[in-house]
């Protein structure tokens, strides 16, 4: 029997980002959703694409926000940006450990994170609307989503 996780892997890979043989696909997500992820990343390889990912550890960005330089903030990662000008797809599957662990970073502190991202964000757009770029993004349940909208 294909489990509810396998179905939605399929549903992501064939019908959200199409994903093709030789294909590079771009998974981003957190440890939480490793349920999914095996299957997505099952069906990835069934499908033919080629995968690489990013997955987040707890407090990350709250980690980085609370110690990282302005130099450190602003340096755009040259894998990052090959991986924005050149895979035909990205998956982002939102599994929050903390919805809010940035809430008491200075608005300073979050402005200098926004700007740093911009170029990338840029080119995430640019190739969205060209069509050149498919991506898709989920929810993947996490106790914080669940607290965030008041359920157990």
């Amino acid at each position: 029997m294909i489990s509810l996780y396998e179905r939605y892997a399929d549903l992501l890979v064939r019908y959200c980002v199409q994903a093709k043989p030789g294909d590079r696909v771009y998974v981003r997500s957190s440890c939480l959703a490793e349920p999914l992820l095996a299957p997505l990343y099952r069906a990835l390889t069934a499908a033919g694409a080629h995968y690489d990912s990013k997955i987040s550890i707890r407090e990350e960005d709250r980690i980085f926000a609370d110690t990282a330089s302005d130099d450190q903030i602003f340096d755009v990662s040259p894998a990052e940006r090959v991986i924005y000008e050149t895979y035909d797809a990205f998956v982002t599957v939102r599994a929050p450990f903390n919805l809010k662990s940035m809430q008491s970073v200075s608005p300073d502190t979050k402005k200098k994170l926004g700007m740093a991202k911009g170029e990338l964000h840029d080119i995430f757009s640019e190739r969205s609307a060209s069509g050149s770029l498919r991506w898709t993004q989920c929810e993947n349940p996490t106790d914080a989503a669940a607290q965030e909208c008041g359920e157990s």
